[in-house]
């Protein structure tokens, strides 16, 4: 398990997204921007299973974007949270990029969702405990 912690490239994208929205590092976000999300989730709704023989479909056109192994949490976590879609706005997906660029590469799409979200709920691996 590798420990992930505020990155340097983090930071910089945030301030230059902030800076594109004619903030800064020490604006009070919870005041000064809209937050239109309500609850964001950054994890996409499972899958069904696709047999890629019976569908007749080439695998890698049903290629997932994240791994599908180990995450009944990761899954359960983003079922509830659309779940909440009836009474509040919600996000549930990936934004920027999935997997291992996802998770060495900060995109101003990441970024601008925790911009606009007010909650941001965490979830993590089946077996990793921190």
């Amino acid at each position: 398990h590798v420990p992930y912690y505020v990155r340097t490239d983090t930071i910089e994208t945030l301030a230059q997204r902030l800076a594109s929205m004619g903030e800064n590092l020490q604006s009070p976000i919870e005041t000064v921007l809209p937050r239109n999300t309500h609850v964001s989730h950054f994890w996409p709704l499972p899958l069904p299973h696709i047999d890629n023989a019976s569908q007749g479909n080439d695998k890698e056109e049903n290629v997932p974007l994240v791994e599908q192994e180990s995450n009944r949490l990761r899954d359960a976590v983003s079922e509830i949270v659309e779940s909440l879609g009836r009474n509040c706005t919600t996000y549930v997906g990936i934004a920027g990029s999935s997997r291992r660029q996802g998770r060495t590469n900060v995109t101003a799409a990441y970024v601008d969702q925790l911009l606009d979200s007010k909650i941001v709920v965490v979830s993590q691996r089946d077996e990793w405990q921190d």
